[in-house]
């Protein structure tokens, strides 16, 4: 399968910013990959929403990504039984749901340090790829273009000129940043 990705730098003020004006412009559903035990996955009609997944001081590591679809778009999901007996979560995986795109989500991760945020397809059906197109023309006309697939939005630049760590992940080596 073949896919498309885009993977962008952005401060809690500008992810704000373009959640605001992606819920401004279209309606798309947003539902959570994983579930918690016993419960349905956490599903969105506002992109506003996902500012409480970010990435942050508490929670510096990414694991929260959400899969972006339109609202007639119904999702396969499978049930995993969890080891110790207590229940089950539900995965939406993107590899079953190919019309769905996916945001896996970065933010403000440690004092001075912001984490990628990254869009991505799976499958290249015609439904995933205008879904990617409208959410990379909202993301790239707000930012600059760094390097050969990153884009740096507005107050991100900002910080990496005063000498904030724009990095793939809070573990990564400081030879991979920016």
């Amino acid at each position: 399968m073949s896919g498309s990705m885009i993977e962008f730098f952005a401060d809690l003020i500008d992810l704000k910013n373009l959640f605001n004006e992606i819920d401004e412009d279209g309606e798309f559903i947003y539902t959570a990959s994983l579930s918690e035990v016993d419960k349905n996955n956490n599903q969105f009609t506002s992109a506003s929403n996902l500012i409480g997944y970010l990435v942050s001081y508490d929670k510096p590591v990414q694991t929260n990504v959400f899969l972006i679809t339109l609202p007639s778009t119904i999702l396969n999901e499978r049930k995993i039984r969890m080891k110790d007996g207590s229940g089950f979560k539900t995965k939406i995986d993107q590899n079953y749901n190919l019309d769905a795109i996916e945001i896996l989500l970065g933010g403000e991760a440690a004092l001075e340090t912001i984490v990628t945020t990254t869009i991505r397809t799976t499958g290249e059906t015609k439904i995933a790829k205008d879904l990617f197109r409208k959410f990379k023309i909202k993301m790239v006309k707000k930012s600059t273009k760094v390097g050969a697939n990153y884009y740096v939005l507005p107050n991100a630049m900002e910080k990496l000129r005063a000498g904030w760590r724009l990095t793939a992940g809070i573990g990564y080596s400081k030879k991979l940043d920016l």
